[in-house]
């Protein structure tokens, strides 16, 4: 538990998150992504299992930058991520209860993915999105 970022340490204090939340935390290396995973999981209340699929698709995010710095030629340079876009991604994640990022390609243009962890997800998703 001390290999963990001081907020997260701080977060299984105050049963913010749990040991095993912890323990999938400590997968990941970056003080900061682990920081920036324990705010998801706070926000949107993820279980355990929910967790360790973000960490394993951020994981999956630090793999292609690793490929990216290797020397594997980018498809197209994207723009750093605004406050405001990372914030439209936490509200809209603490609304819909689903892993969300905006993806900005160009000036305007860019995707928003929604991703969720089982049929039951899929189903209420739909039927917010529907409304």
């Amino acid at each position: 538990m001390l290999d963990l970022a001081p907020e997260v340490q701080d977060g299984v204090r105050l049963n913010q998150i749990t040991e095993a939340h912890a323990k999938v935390l400590k997968g990941v290396k970056s003080k900061e992504r682990q920081v920036a995973l324990f705010k998801q999981i706070v926000a949107m209340g993820l279980s355990v299992k929910a967790a360790e699929t973000l960490a394993r698709e951020q994981k999956d995010i630090e793999f292609e930058e690793a490929e990216e710095a290797n020397g594997k030629p980018e498809a197209a340079p994207t723009p750093a991520k605004t406050a405001h876009v990372s914030g439209l991604e936490t509200e809209l994640m603490q609304k819909l209860a689903v892993y969300v990022e905006i993806r900005v390609r160009d000036k305007d243009k860019g995707q928003i993915v929604l991703r969720f962890e089982s049929n039951d997800d899929f189903a209420r998703l739909i039927e917010v999105l529907r409304k």
